[in-house]
């Protein structure tokens, strides 16, 4: 067993001294009665007595790597071979406390602790002993919750866990967005010990099928004692009846990072689903997502995606924003004409204030930002600019978790600024919070996209304000046409025109009155159902928009003009005559 245990020793009233960390800690078991000590470590339980500080890598054998900081004092108290041994060697071991030193029953674990000044203090804690395995698995990573076919299926992969008495997997899904309720999709009996990756056709095939189209899904492992690990990550797919001519976006889960001088405390995390709302609401967009580590380990191809969004939260040097792999795999996804969209505090700190030359050249060139300054809290809001695509958004960011270091950055090489924080940088110019480009990237001749945002946008709170950022972003990568013959108020309902002239020859024009954000669908039809010509199939905001029908090179007679929109059906008969 290892014990963790935080220990803070109060030498006064500021900031500075109340959290520090102790002179001396230990620990001894005594009987359910605390009569007798029945196990006490070497030199009388004391673990650590700092007169020497131990060797800089046995430093997190002491204090607990991910949690522990300067004022979150977090100790290994099973660590090591005593104070003694440790003062004299500066070496900390791996250690533990053997249970199987004692008698299966009820003890009582007495934690004590000592400062400099000979103040003292103890705490209690009843603990039993068993034969029986309590112990869950640890949480397993989910790699990708891919929507292959452009339907409803599921495909997933993960990280085989590698405990001896693993039984298998549970994948759960949540039908409710505020992921309150979670039900069985598919069970250890599916997802065994022996494989690593997964795929259900539709949701009818679920333990539990849904009565409703569900997108958030969690994994956790389970063992053969029935110990149950806690959930993942949550991750996010888009579920269509028939989503083959829609465009595909990829979610990259590169936020790893918790605990510490992290602003996340939490191992697992849902910011996918701060992604995925704002491109549900835009509505006919096939949706996957996966972690970082899938698309380094080539579980996940960027270029199979119309679009990608990566957030990175606050990982900075602690855990690398975006290593060389990450990089090289970014570069060739924007060389070859993707867009690209990236999130997340820190970027501009590790790459170009404190990375390598190649660092350097990969946030100058590719990520199209030069850093300026580490910020702070009191740069929210972000707002964006009004000569540029991104002018209706603000954004309040570190509501949902602190925002503590969002990076100032300047475009460069061909670049424009698209928000600005709300702090002055110098006179009466603002610190600036994102950068656009559209153009080639490194020597390639396509054309690709890059947006990026120097805040982590998941830690804005308002739906409202994400999905608005996401209007423009869409828009900005044309995945969204933008308002056209916008006529002073928005339509009631869809409509469709008949088309004039009528009968044509060889060119004929319709309008279409859009009252939502919508994907139109505009085909042309024989009289044998047959479709002749595709109009368009995009995502349309509201307004009223014109089509021309150029019908050289088809044969005289009567065609079939159809708009589809969501359930919204409307025809037209139209008459080419030659």
């Amino acid at each position: 067993m290892d014990i963790q245990v935080k220990i803070e020793d109060h030498n006064g009233a500021s900031s500075s001294q109340i959290n520090n960390g102790t002179y001396l800690a230990g620990y001894r078991i005594w009987d359910e009665n605390e009569s007798q000590i029945v196990y006490e470590p070497n030199d009388s339980g004391v673990k650590y007595r700092f007169d020497r500080k131990p060797f800089n890598d046995d430093v997190h054998k002491v204090f607990v790597q991910g949690l522990a900081t300067l004022s979150n004092p977090v100790y290994w108290l099973t660590n090591g071979n005593g104070a003694n041994n440790i003062n004299q060697t500066q070496e900390v071991s791996n250690n533990y406390f053997n249970t199987s030193l004692l008698d299966t029953g009820n003890y009582v674990l007495e934690i004590f602790t000592e400062d400099t000044r000979g103040n003292k203090d103890v705490e209690f804690f009843p603990i039993a002993i068993t034969d029986q395995d309590l112990s869950a698995p640890k949480t397993p990573e989910l790699y990708n919750l891919i929507n292959s076919n452009n339907n409803q299926s599921v495909d997933i992969s993960w990280v085989k866990n590698s405990e001896n008495d693993l039984s298998g997997y549970r994948l759960y899904y949540s039908s409710d967005s505020q992921l309150s309720s979670w039900e069985l999709a598919a069970d250890e009996t599916q997802l065994t010990k022996d494989i690593e990756s997964f795929y259900i056709a539709s949701p009818s095939e679920f333990i539990i099928p849904p009565a409703q189209d569900v997108f958030y899904f969690h994994l956790t492992a389970i063992d053969t004692n029935g110990n149950e690990s806690g959930p993942g990550d949550v991750y996010a797919r888009s579920s269509y009846p028939d989503g083959s001519a829609y465009p595909k976006a990829l979610i990259v889960n590169g936020f790893t990072r918790f605990g510490g001088s992290g602003s996340w405390q939490k191992s697992t995390h849902s910011f996918v689903k701060s992604y995925f709302e704002p491109l549900v609401l835009a509505e006919s967009i096939v949706v996957s997502s996966c972690s970082n580590e899938a698309v380094i380990a080539n579980k996940i191809a960027l270029s199979d995606y119309e679009f990608v969004i990566w957030f990175v939260g606050d990982e900075s040097t602690v855990d690398h924003t975006f290593t060389t792999i990450e990089q090289g795999l970014v570069k060739n996804y924007l060389e070859k004409g993707g867009k690209f969209f990236v999130t997340g505090s820190d970027v501009g700190w590790e790459l170009d204030e404190k990375g390598s030359a190649a660092d350097q050249n990969f946030y100058h060139n590719y990520l199209k930002a030069e850093y300026v300054y580490d910020g702070n809290t009191s740069m929210s809001p972000a707002k964006g600019i009004e000569s540029s695509a991104f002018n209706a958004p603000q954004l309040d960011f570190g509501q949902v978790y602190p925002e503590d270091w969002p990076d100032d950055i300047d475009p460069v090489n061909g670049s424009q600024t698209i928000m600005e924080y709300n702090q002055i940088r110098s006179g009466s110019a603002l610190r600036k919070a994102g950068v656009a480009y559209t153009g080639a990237f490194g020597q390639s001749q396509e054309t690709g996209q890059l947006v990026y945002i120097s805040f982590a946008l998941e830690s804005v709170s308002s739906l409202t304000q994400r999905t608005n950022f996401m209007h423009s972003l869409l828009e900005y990568f044309t995945i969204i046409t933008g308002i056209e013959g916008l006529t002073g108020s928005y339509p009631e309902k869809f409509s469709l025109s008949q088309n004039y002239p009528n009968p044509f020859n060889p060119e004929t024009h319709f309008t279409i009155n859009v009252p939502q954000t919508k994907r139109l669908q505009i085909i042309i039809f024989d009289l044998l159902g047959r479709e002749v010509k595709s109009i368009t199939n995009k995502i349309y905001t509201p307004g009223e928009y014109e089509f021309t029908w150029n019908a050289t090179g088809f044969a005289s007679g009567l065609y079939l003009l159809e708009m589809v929109a969501g359930k919204t059906r409307l025809t037209r008969k139209i008459l080419l005559l030659k």
